[in-house]
Formats: structure tokens, C-alpha cells, sequence
């Protein structure tokens, strides 16, 4: 079995699709070699844009993003598509596909799932509605999900740190932060992230794309999250306050992880020693202990130093710069430790 995801009613929802009996490649002759394909393997190459398929159906649907090509599956609405929700519906049939048709609209799918929602959109059924706040869905499962938002129920629980979550993709996307597992990774530079929205931002600095603009002072950002925190600095915002200590934060995350502070929680832990962290960001630090990687290199004398603050405290070496003078006497001094076994000497 293969697994499609598709967006419907703002829920992402999970699909098992029949496997084409088509398992073979084709040859020079359009023939079909009968070798198997072991799972995951791709066979079939982009020449365009050399991405790999495992499918040549997902390969002939993907080519049309070249040539702007939008085949309609029916021809009673001509609405036409090239990717995404119309995968399904596209008429790309191999050999021991079975089409599945519309009548009414002389339509073209390839499984009884599709067909069904291909219905409901031009009947424009949307049968389960929400008592709370009223909003209508195609799918009494989407109506599930969505009642969560008003319930509050996270049925979903990390078995690592216990934090609960309203959707079992949402908890597979958090569990990276435990696992490690970066899966997105920028063909630009080979920076690998856990999330595709992050790589997507990430790929802005090598585009230079920055789309959101501030409205109270035009500056510009990858994001519209980084566009939002930026907005609340104009506002003076802090409206989610620490119920221990009384500071007030402008996001609810960062309330979340400041409160950590406090409960002395940390979730993170190193696989090499076992000792655990309050933030990944430290965790990540850490690691570097034990893989013996210096990343940060000073451009003058190429000393190559494990954190960003300890290149910045020996750059002052070849700067000159002392930040740090005594408030009594006026010397200055490079580093804060120096500045305070001076002022012992007072």
C-alpha cells in the first residue's frame, strides 16, 4: 500500500491508495521490464529538474509543473489541475489501473475515495456542521478533529516529555526535536531541518525574498510569523504574563519555555552522556563536546572555537575593543570575569 496526503477542510488527512499492479520500468520500446522495485527505490528521473519518482505516474503529474499544462479530469465543470487534490483525478492510467467514472460529469479517477469527493464538491455537500461555531464539513472526521479546538482534548501525548497535542501529525512533527530527524533538507547549501515550513523559510536567504512588510515602518521579513513578532515590538505587547515571577512575554511559546526556568523541566537529552537540557538550542551546544566540532573560525588567526560568544571574546584580542571599564578607576578590560577580579583591588 501507498499513502497520499491531501488537505480537506483545513485538516490534513491520510489516504491509503491500491498500489498499481504496474511495478515493473519501461524501456526504449515503451515495453515493460519485469524486474521488481525494492520500497523506496525511484526509478524514474526529472530531466528538468532532476527530482527522482518511485512511480511513473507521480513523474507525468510532476512534469506538467514545467510546461504550466492543467488537464481537467471531467469535462462537465472544466476545472482544470496539476498537482496536489487533483493527483487522483488526473488521467494517468497504467497498465491494471481501474478508472473509476462519473457519470454525471463524465469524470476520470483513480479510486472510489476520489470520486466520492469529486461529488460532494459539485454538489457542494458539506452535510456535518460544527454546533459550536458552525462551520461546515464534507467529512464527519474533519468534524471530529475539529471540535478539539473548542474541547481543548489532546489526545495525542509525546512519550518523552508528556506534552499533549490535538492531531497525531502534529505529535510525529514535535517528536522530531527528540529524535533528532531533520527530512527537509535545502539543495542550496545541504542545511537539513525538521519541518518543510522552515525549510521554506530558510531557502528566502539564499532568494533573498522577503514578501511580508511591516506596515508601521516598511521593514520586510521571510515570514509571516517573524513579520508578527516584529509587530508586537511596535505594540508594546507583553500579554502573556509568568504567573511564578510576574514577566511578561509578547509570544505564548516563549512564556512556555521561560516557565521551564522555574519547573527546572528539561526535556532534551544527550544520547552520548545522558545529561538533559532545558532548550534543544543547548542540547545542540552541548553535542559538540562529543563530536569535537568547532564551527566558529576567527577570520584573523584561524582558531576555530566551539561557541559563537567565545569567537566574539577572543576577536577583542586582535580588535583591541574593551567593553567592560571600572566604574571607579576607568580601566577597561576585554571580558567581564577580568572586570571583576579587578574591581576586588577597590
Amino acid at each position: 500500500m501507498i499513502f497520499h496526503f491531501e488537505q480537506e477542510d483545513d485538516v490534513w488527512m491520510e489516504e491509503t491508495i491500491p498500489r498499481s499492479s504496474y511495478s515493473g520500468v519501461r524501456n526504449e520500446n515503451d515495453g515493460i521490464l519485469s524486474w521488481p522495485v525494492s520500497p523506496g527505490e525511484k526509478l524514474y528521473n526529472c530531466p528538468q529538474h532532476g527530482q527522482d519518482f518511485s512511480q511513473l505516474r507521480n513523474l507525468l503529474i510532476h512534469q506538467r509543473t514545467h510546461i504550466g499544462e492543467k488537464p481537467s479530469p471531467y469535462a462537465g465543470c472544466g476545472k482544470a489541475f496539476s498537482e496536489r487534490t487533483a493527483d487522483l483525478n488526473l488521467p494517468v492510467l497504467l497498465p491494471g489501473d481501474e478508472p473509476y467514472r462519473c457519470m454525471e460529469y463524465s469524470g476520470v479517477f483513480h479510486s472510489g475515495s476520489a470520486l466520492r469527493r469529486h461529488k460532494k464538491e459539485h454538489m457542494g455537500k458539506k452535510p456535518h456542521t460544527c454546533e459550536e461555531c458552525g462551520k461546515d464539513f464534507s467529512r464527519s472526521s474533519n468534524l471530529s478533529i475539529h471540535r478539539r479546538v473548542h474541547t481543548g482534548e489532546k489526545p495525542y501525548r509525546c512519550s518523552v516529555c508528556g506534552k499533549d497535542f490535538s492531531r497525531s501529525s502534529n505529535l510525529s512533527i514535535h517528536q522530531r526535536i527528540h529524535t533528532g530527524e531533520k527530512p527537509f533538507s535545502c539543495r542550496e547549501c545541504g542545511k537539513d531541518f525538521s519541518r518543510r515550513a522552515a525549510l521554506q523559510i530558510h531557502q528566502s536567504v539564499h532568494t533573498g525574498r522577503k514578501p511580508h512588510a511591516c506596515e508601521v515602518c516598511d521593514r520586510r521579513f521571510t515570514s509571516r510569523s517573524a513579520l508578527a513578532r516584529h509587530q508586537q515590538g511596535h505594540a508594546g505587547d507583553k500579554a502573556y504574563l509568568c504567573d511564578t515571577c510576574g514577566r511578561g512575554f509578547s509570544q505564548r511559546a516563549n512564556l512556555y519555555l521561560h516557565q521551564r526556568v522555574h519547573t527546572g523541566e528539561r526535556p532534551f537529552r544527550c544520547e552520548a552522556c545522558g545529561k538533559c537540557f532545558s532548550w534543544s538550542k543547548d542540547l545542540g551546544i552541548h553535542r559538540r563536546v562529543h563530536t569535537g566540532e568547532r564551527p566558529y573560525r576567527c577570520a584573523a588567526c584561524g582558531r576555530d572555537f566551539r561557541h559563537h560568544s567565545a569567537l566574539k571574546r577572543h576577536q577583542r584580542v586582535h580588535t583591541g575593543e574593551k567593553p567592560y571599564p571600572c566604574a571607579i578607576c576607568g580601566k577597561g578590560f576585554s571580558q567581564r570575569v577580568h572586570l571583576q577580579m579587578h574591581q576586588k583591588v577597590h
